[in-house]
């Protein structure tokens, strides 16, 4: 399945896999030896008898260090592959789904983040633990079988009997604790996030503290989940730690019971392997809680892959690529959203040369329009035609890199001016500072070191008229024929706003189709066309 999130047995894996089962086997084999070795010794025999146990002890120890090694490489170079493999498909989906697909972004990037990062959990942290613990008991099983058959089904029962209930133990008492952290863990991104991306608006409102209680109150629960989920695990530890002294004891009471089939050498074997199998046990705990973590971010991660892309988020697109745009014509486009008619008949040309202001009240259709136009939503009826071709016979990355949308708050990056310009591909500084001259913004920041100049985590030491800027020198480093602006004077003080304005008729002027979209009338009729969604002025 194109959507399936489980990671296939590959021959890496698979390499990953025999090694971790070779490490517990050594662990096992090397205090089996290490157990004869002594007791052996203690007979003092000629040392002929003693060193084929030396080499034994001597290679069990080097291969538990090398196949660990060996397996960790090989399993992580196996998982880091499909990590890389199912990001790019959940970033795709994330595409699909833009614009107004995706509600919560912090759960968005929790899901690209952490979610994908816990997908590791699976082989490494639940199936590698369980096939260690499984092939170190066929190893004791192995072993103490050759010393006597009854105390090698004793042994094998006792562990086993310990492990399951360790697992028992720990799934019961952490299921719910795990679901409810992860609930928890998820609520408190949230909050943070509404304080941290508002944090002007909150700080205008009073809402500031109110945030922050909401947050220390998240965390001092996602503390006592904390707290609380150490019992089950201690308690799991605890039987752990009962049951490799219990099986101990009962290997060498069985020994000494049957001691006239067993030598005495052999004992100390049947006393101290038990606790080598019990070390490699000592995992299993944190198996169940790695699982629990496993899938549920597996399902969240499903749920996201599986969603139903909107119709109007279904653009159409052929293989035609588009090199330039000297004319976009509407006609007769209806366009819906959320089920909701948001614009209807709609029939507009834009050519080369030409400003256009869109305007109307708000829900009146001019964002969706700016969509449209940037082939970011598809209409429900009517057509598109770029420079008298339909729009859906162009590759849509090559529309979307000559029609560019610059929102009403540009994101910016931290880092330096370079790096945020660097987004539209890799340019020379002349290019970048010719973009910036293009713009209006070399001269302003050339006492704050031109490309080097730093731009903050929020954008704070960058005005709104500035961002808007930058973020049309990117569409022009990036070869964009058309501009489309979401209220781009927004937030901006008249002598800025008349300023942007007068850098888009300069644009427009130079060949390119520019839209933009305002509330503005009075900078609207600053434009050489107006759209007021009714009714075409020029």
């Amino acid at each position: 399945m194109a959507n399936d999130l489980s990671f296939p047995i590959s021959k890496m894996s698979f390499a990953g896999y025999l090694f971790a089962t070779l490490e517990a086997i050594c662990a096992v084999a090397l205090l089996a030896t290490s157990a004869y070795l002594i007791s052996r010794a203690s007979e003092q025999p000629p040392i002929l008898y003693l060193m084929v146990a030396v080499v034994g002890v001597r290679a069990f120890a080097l291969g538990r260090a090398t196949f660990r090694y060996l397996q960790r490489l090989a399993l992580h170079s196996a998982v880091f592959h499909n990590l890389g493999q199912v990001r790019p498909k959940l970033f795709q989906k994330l595409v699909q789904l833009v614009p107004g697909g995706i509600q919560h972004r912090a759960q968005s990037l929790e899901r690209f983040t952490s979610d994908v990062d816990r997908l590791q959990d699976g082989p490494l942290r639940v199936l590698t633990p369980l096939l260690q613990a499984t092939a170190a008991t066929a190893a004791m099983l192995a072993i103490a079988l050759l010393i006597h058959p009854l105390v090698a089904l004793a042994l094998m029962l006792t562990s086993v009997f310990f492990a399951v209930a360790a697992l028992l133990l720990a799934a019961k008492a952490g299921k719910h604790f795990e679901i409810d952290r992860i609930f928890a863990a998820q609520q408190l991104r949230e909050e943070l996030h509404r304080l941290l991306s508002q944090i002007d608006i909150n700080n205008s409102y009073g809402w500031t503290q109110t945030l922050r209680e909401d947050i220390q109150k998240t965390q001092d629960q996602l503390l006592r989940l904390d707290r609380r989920r150490t019992l089950p695990l201690a308690s799991s530890g605890a039987i752990l730690s009962l049951g490799s002294v219990i099986t101990a004891v009962l290997g060498g009471w069985l020994a000494a019971v049957n001691s006239a089939e067993i030598s005495p050498v052999t004992i100390a074997v049947l006393v101290l392997m038990p606790l080598s199998v019990f070390d490699v046990y000592s995992q299993l705990p944190s198996v169940v809680s790695a699982f629990q973590g496993y899938k549920s971010s597996k399902q969240r991660l499903q749920q996201l892959l599986d969603r139903d892309i909107a119709a109007e988020l279904m653009v159409p697109e052929g293989d035609r690529q588009l090199e330039n745009v000297k004319e976009i014509k509407l006609e007769e486009l209806n366009v819906a959203r959320g089920g909701k008619q948001v614009l209807t008949s709609l029939s507009l040309s834009l050519t080369a040369g030409c400003l256009t202001a869109v305007c109307g009240p708000s829900g009146s259709g001019k964002t969706s329009l700016a969509l449209v136009i940037s082939s970011l939503v598809a209409p429900s009826s009517g057509e598109m035609k770029i420079n008298g071709i339909p729009s859906g016979d162009y590759a849509l990355e090559s529309r979307r890199r000559q029609i560019i949308l610059i929102e009403q708050d540009p994101h910016l990056f931290r880092g330096t001016l370079r790096q945020n310009l660097e987004i539209s591909g890799e340019l020379s500084d002349s290019k970048m500072l010719e973009a910036l001259d293009a713009v209006g913004l070399k001269a302003e920041f050339e006492q704050r070191g031109l490309l080097d100049a730093q731009i903050h985590e929020d954008s704070s030491n960058v005005s709104g008229g500035q961002a808007q800027r930058i973020a049309i020198a990117r569409g022009l480093l990036a070869g964009a024929s058309v501009l489309i602006l979401d209220e781009p004077s927004s937030g901006l003080d008249r002598k800025n706003a008349l300023e942007l304005f007068s850098l888009l008729q300069r644009l427009a002027k130079s060949g390119m189709i520019v839209v933009a979209v305002t509330h503005d009338q009075e900078l609207a009729n600053s434009c050489d066309q107006q759209l007021s969604l009714d009714v075409l002025r020029h």
